[in-house]
């Protein structure tokens, strides 16, 4: 009685993991499939670009991303992540052209970039830099965050930053400026530089 028990319940494990192992193959096909009928469309392209080449032109389809729903596909988040690189680089190269040495604080330090993109210095003088690479114009609420990361960078790095002239620019390639973000900027005397450097 026990051995027929224990080969019955031997048969249902094996039976369950062969569902499982069947679904997770599903899943994977599906997914695949999924990326083939994207990557394959004539609405998107899709570039590997390096960091360092920001002349590939951004044909990206937003309205086909959501129509599709490929927020979580690993491939869409990696094309964002060069888009907002490419743009940095270009940011960085401006600076550079107007004489300054450019630390690039994001590329390097990813996520743990401490919400400053860039550092800009040159004889007395530091830039901290956000970038955004935006469609639309960037909301107030970030030039807030912007704000606090830079006051707490200044605080972690006192020995390094005394006695230099701290610029705080916020940069984007929108060129319309949000309603709230120009009266926040006006009603106090312009705590940060707003600057548009199109993509």
């Amino acid at each position: 009685m026990s051995k027929r028990i224990k080969k019955s319940q031997a048969e249902s494990i094996a039976q369950a993991k062969d569902f499982m192992e069947n679904k997770k193959r599903n899943e994977e096909i599906r997914k695949q499939q999924k990326w083939n009928s994207y990557h394959n469309s004539q609405s998107s392209s899709y570039s590997q670009n390096s960091y360092h080449n920001i002349n590939q032109q951004n044909t990206y389809n937003n309205s086909y991303k959501k129509q599709n729903n490929y927020n979580d596909d690993v491939e869409v988040k990696k094309y964002y992540k060069q888009k907002g690189n490419r743009y940095e680089y270009k940011v960085k190269c401006f600076y550079e052209s107007i004489g300054y040495n450019v630390y690039p604080q994001g590329y390097i330090h990813g996520f743990n970039d401490r919400g400053i993109d860039l550092i800009a210095y040159k004889n007395n003088e530091v830039h901290l830099i956000q970038c955004k690479c935006y469609k639309y114009p960037p909301r107030q609420d970030l030039l807030r965050i912007f704000m606090g990361d830079c006051e707490l960078y200044i605080q972690k790095n006192l020995n390094k930053l005394q006695g230099k002239i701290i610029h705080k620019d916020f940069v984007t390639s929108c060129k319309t400026k949000d309603y709230g973000v120009a009266r926040f900027l006006e009603e106090n005397n312009n705590p940060i530089n707003y600057l548009v450097i199109e993509e």
